[in-house]
């Protein structure tokens, strides 16, 4: 097989084979006709004419066959220079995305830590807040609780003091009568009754008062010892309210 024969024999990938130039004689004249016009030849064309010449020439033969068609090499030449080209722009516009992507990524992490930043400031004012509010409904239910004794122990003296101003009306009418009686005796007794029971119910009072006072004050660092004092007082307060002497020596009063 000669060089002729193999490079007419070669077959582009979806194209017709090759053919020779051919002459024909018009009015005298030798002119060339071609068959197909020329073109350039594609990379895959290049590729499979390249492994065709190494599978069925020999080196002579394909060196005559590349020389015999110069313009493949300027081809070859041109279609990688090209393609370096389109690759080394493609390059750098993915470096341009990629740092584009990288600030990006970089302006989202800051911003995610400011707000973690205030994710954190709220979450803690929001247990401060919850905090006092528990703290506020405890001490709510604590002046609950003390605003029902006094208004109970302002019931219990309002009758003491309707009742030492009866007594006081008893005895003016007994001065008015200028002289002084057994009834009158007994009058004065029964007041100065009325008056120590007085002085001890507004002591008690005033001793549960000042430890509603000081267990309001130092509920935060004293809160056992206020409550034991509260307590204390109150018992205390419930004592003189309670005791029977009072009323026995108002019926004994009563009967004489």
């Amino acid at each position: 097989m000669d060089s002729s024969s193999s490079v007419n024999s070669i077959v582009a990938p979806n194209s017709a084979p090759l053919q020779r130039p051919r002459s024909s004689s018009m009015h005298g004249h030798t002119s060339l006709s071609l068959s197909r016009p020329p073109r350039r030849w594609s990379m895959i064309e290049t590729v499979s004419i390249a492994m065709t010449i190494n599978r069925d020439l020999t080196e002579s033969e394909a060196d005559m066959t590349i020389h015999s068609r110069p313009n493949m090499r300027f081809d070859l030449a041109e279609h990688w220079r090209g393609r370096f080209l389109e690759q080394e722009v493609h390059a750098s516009r993915l470096k341009s995305d990629n740092d584009e992507k990288g600030r990006r990524i970089a302006a989202l992490k800051s911003k995610n830590k400011d707000l973690q930043g205030l994710f954190d400031e709220s979450l803690a004012t929001g247990k401060a807040f919850l905090a006092a509010y528990t703290a506020t409904s405890e001490e709510l239910e604590q002046k609950k609780i003390s605003y029902r004794l006094l208004k109970k122990s302002d019931r219990e003296k309002g009758k003491i003091d309707k009742q030492f101003v009866a007594l006081k009306a008893v005895v003016g009418q007994h001065k008015c009568r200028g002289k002084e009686t057994e009834t009158e005796k007994a009058l004065r007794e029964a007041l100065a009754n009325a008056n120590r029971r007085i002085e001890e119910l507004e002591e008690a009072g005033n001793q549960l008062l000042d430890a509603f006072d000081n267990s309001s004050d130092d509920e935060e660092n004293e809160a056992n010892d206020g409550q034991d004092a509260k307590t204390v007082a109150e018992l205390k307060f419930r004592a003189v309210l309670e005791d029977d002497t009072y009323e026995e020596q108002k019926a004994l009063q009563g009967s004489a």
